[in-house]
């Protein structure tokens, strides 16, 4: 047909857009090993946070925030899947704080109850009262062993030499946990114990692991985390590329050799008890959308190295913790209480991350910033894909092919997206954002193998399999 001069061929520019935006893809194979067996399986309680003794203490009012009375609380734990509570932190050793009682502890067990957690408990180290010690352990033994996973016996004890000059190293603190431990061991017979809890040392846990493996008495070797240092030293787009870099997954990996493969040695298993992105948290990075694909990542990483659990720090009330108060000055119990980006991630996680990790190999031509995890649950395989980006890098959209042998039935897939990595607001799991405590996200069909994976965005897909596999 003959075009007027001037006119425009509507039909060939459209299909010239098309094709640009599919070249602007990368494309990524993903294959899953859907026959694997033997993979490490997550453990029911791996997703959990971490707060400071102090908040066990009461307000001036006489109220707790961890108490049966906190529904707004207990009801976030519900919706995001936190199942361990620990509580110690700096203010477990700080003299300046009284030890919490049993009144503080019938409250925090009550919360555990309502909320369905186990809580590790952290008792005084330096300058204890040993004898203090063993009376709330045995307290705690005596009615909430159910609920205990174990006891800690001091926090980053690998700084003590900042300020207790008496501990200035592990040769000194080995004993004065001995000490404790013992005392506790015979006040609250067949208690258990997770240490260290070095906060950056991981020499200790591996002298731990060695030294107290063989006493049966150890439910965990825990270890602190903070891949970024110290948060008041950077902020916004450094810190944002920071958490999505390849660097940070560099640094995992040395850590994992750098004590876990001692404490599997030893049989015991491992758990980052307390461990967020930043130390006090970043500006414009730990309080956005980069918190939410960093928390997913975070978790599965670990989880699929056969950690037992990572519980994010939720230091009153700091730019990453998980959820913090409508009003710092009522620890929100009667304000109300927000849940940061990173929340996000760990909801995702619960979604994908629960059973036992199988082997994914990965086509990836453009060497694009992207991992993949595989999850065998039940008769599904979940699969998460997460589309992070380079340092000062704009974000590359993927094309991805899922390759699963086995795999048969309607397929779901579930998209973690923002407006942008630096967003803090419009962030949605399942096309719902949380809303007062809530969620209400859905599964979109996918049909076919291929899901398109923005930039700085994550997927979550269900591969439904046979029955005979």
């Amino acid at each position: 047909m003959r075009r007027a001069p001037g006119t425009v061929n509507t039909h060939v520019i459209l299909m010239g857009l098309i094709a640009q935006c599919a070249l602007a893809q990368s494309p990524i194979t993903v294959t899953i090993d859907t026959a694997a067996r033997g993979g490490t399986t997550t453990p029911s309680d791996f997703a959990g946070l971490s707060f400071e003794s102090s908040n066990l203490l009461p307000e001036p009012t006489g109220e707790h925030l961890f108490s049966a009375s906190n529904q707004p609380l207990i009801e976030l734990f519900h919706t995001l899947g936190i199942r361990s509570l620990r509580v110690g932190g700096g203010t477990a050793d700080m003299p300046k704080y009284t030890m919490p009682g049993e009144q503080d502890v019938d409250h925090l067990f009550a919360f555990a109850a309502a909320a369905d957690v186990k809580v590790i408990y952290t008792l005084r180290l330096p300058r204890a009262d040993v004898a203090a010690d063993a009376a709330i352990a045995r307290y705690i033994q005596q009615h909430y062993a159910a609920r205990l996973t174990c006891f800690e016996i001091g926090n980053e004890p690998d700084f003590y030499r900042r300020v207790y000059r008496e501990i200035p190293d592990y040769a000194a603190y080995r004993p004065l946990w001995k000490e404790i431990a013992a005392a506790v061991t015979k006040a609250a017979p067949g208690a258990k114990f997770c240490g260290p809890a070095a906060g950056g040392t991981s020499a200790w846990a591996r002298n731990f692991a060695n030294d107290f493996a063989a006493t049966g008495s150890i439910a965990a070797v825990v270890q602190h985390e903070y891949p970024g240092g110290d948060g008041n030293l950077t902020s916004d787009a450094p810190a944002r590329d920071a958490m999505l870099s390849r660097a940070w997954m560099e640094l995992y990996d040395r850590l994992y050799e750098s004590f876990a493969v001692t404490t599997a040695a030893n049989g015991l298993p491992f758990r980052l008890e307390e461990t967020n992105s930043f130390t006090g948290g970043a500006k414009n990075a730990t309080d956005t959308f980069t918190a939410s694909l960093w928390a997913l990542e975070y978790m599965h990483w670990w989880a699929a190295h056969g950690g037992a659990g990572i519980n994010f720090h939720n230091r009153r009330w700091i730019l990453n913790t998980t959820i913090y108060p409508e009003k710092d000055a009522d620890d929100g119990l009667h304000s109300g209480y927000h849940l940061h980006p990173i929340a996000y991630g760990i909801k995702a996680f619960e979604l994908s991350g629960y059973g036992a990790s199988i082997p994914v190999v990965m086509a990836n031509p453009d060497a694009v910033n992207f991992t993949a995890y595989a999850v065998r649950g039940g008769d599904s395989v979940w699969l998460t894909l997460i589309n992070k980006k380079d340092p000062g890098a704009k974000p590359v959209d993927a094309r991805v092919t899922i390759v699963a042998p086995g795999s048969s039935g309607p397929r779901q897939v579930m998209f973690l997206s923002a407006p942008n990595a630096a967003a803090k607001d419009g962030i949605t799991l399942g096309g719902a954002a949380f809303h007062d405590g809530t969620w209400s996200g859905t599964w979109a069909p996918l049909s076919g193998t291929v899901v398109d994976v923005p930039g700085t965005s994550a997927a979550i897909v269900n591969l439904p399999l046979k029955r005979s596999e």
